[in-house]
């Protein structure tokens, strides 16, 4: 029985007993309205940037974690604000040592709308633990970077830009960057600090999305982006942003075709190369990096592997909560495979999804 992957790493165990497996999904939302500032808790997916499930700053195909999130917009101005539990160990894991370690995350965005075509926006995210709370990135106005130097320097700080561009009535250029640290002085050079990833990518619809949608994206990451020697950018041991990792280049194209209120196709297509070894898996700690390679680090480390993914999925809503899902998906990789646990070649799933 193949497992679907949309449990996001939350608790799951097959019970041999009566031949099926069980997970429990938390997706919970109270939001709170109000004239001086919206609040939110929450543990539903949410993402920052203009891609979705690949933006390099906050993706929504992480592990969802429980958060409070504060909006309120000034004019063209809107801020967001948000504060995270989450965990540095799986749940098997958590569960197995009885142990948890006290792990945060807290980031702060300021959207600028500078015309109906033109929005920007600069957000800035901190990893932390081994602590209670600190009161420093409670603070939702509060520079995370220079709180974290006069903290002493022990957590992980991020920052981000991204804008989007409507170059015409359901055309979208989009570009993210996420620098994780770099260095200005050697920016164009191979420096292993130079830890950054970057984005652009178009959306294309038709009028009322009366014709298939296009999507398009390229994504590169430099390793070690997102590592940290104790607060890597993880929910669970995945990755928060850019699911692709460290040491990585990615080419992603979706199209979404709704021809009735019952009927929805999605296409997909994936190219991905991979880096191999220390620096490429976001668990890594830099400090036990080769310092030989400082000054040669490239994108891709120098194993690398190569995967392309075709999916195509066609889903036939009998009901809001019961569909039939049909998939066929190829995966083609080469001898240093990205998950041994993947197979080469053609798949199909056919299955009737009941959700409650």
């Amino acid at each position: 029985i193949s497992i679907l992957n949309n449990y996001r790493n939350e608790w799951i165990k097959y019970f041999p007993e009566i031949n099926m497996t069980f997970w429990y999904s938390n997706a919970t939302s109270l939001y709170m309205k109000n004239s001086i500032v919206d609040i939110e808790i929450a543990n539903n997916p949410f993402s920052w940037g203009w891609s979705s499930g690949n933006s390099p700053i906050l993706s929504a195909k992480a592990t969802p974690f429980n958060h409070i999130k504060l909006y309120k917009n000034f004019g063209n101005f809107d801020f967001e604000y948000f504060h995270g539990n989450i965990l540095d160990k799986s749940v098997e894991q958590i569960h197995n040592k009885n142990r948890k370690k006290e792990k945060f995350i807290a980031g702060h965005r300021v959207k600028y709308e500078i015309s109906n075509n033109i929005h920007a926006s600069v957000s800035e995210l901190v990893i932390y633990g081994n602590r209670s709370p600190e009161l420093g990135y409670i603070n939702p106005i509060s520079f995370f970077w220079a709180q974290e130097h006069n903290l002493g320097d022990l957590d992980n700080i991020l920052m981000a830009a991204d804008v989007a561009i409507r170059a015409a009535p359901g055309f979208i250029i989009y570009k993210s960057i996420l620098i994780d640290e770099l260095s200005w002085n050697d920016i164009f050079k191979n420096w292993w600090g130079n830890k950054f990833s970057y984005q652009i990518g178009m959306y294309l619809s038709s009028k009322e999305i009366k014709l298939p949608d296009f999507r398009i994206e390229y994504t590169i990451t430099r390793p070690w982006t997102y590592t940290h020697p104790d607060f890597s950018y993880t929910n669970r041991e995945v990755n928060l942003g850019s699911p692709y990792g460290p040491s990585s280049k990615a080419l992603y194209m979706e199209s979404f075709y709704i021809p009735s209120t019952k009927l929805a196709i999605k296409t997909c297509l994936e190219h991905i190369q991979k880096g191999i070894g220390l620096g490429s898996n976001i668990l890594d700690n830099y400090d036990n990096r080769d310092k030989n390679m400082d000054w040669n680090t490239n994108f891709l480390l120098s194993d690398h592997s190569t995967k392309t993914t075709f999916q195509i999925s066609v889903a036939y809503f009998l009901s809001k909560y019961l569909k039939l899902q049909a998939t066929f998906s190829s995966n083609y990789f080469d001898e240093n495979e990205l998950n041994k646990d993947e197979v080469n070649g053609n798949k199909i799933l056919l299955g009737l999804d009941l959700e409650w």
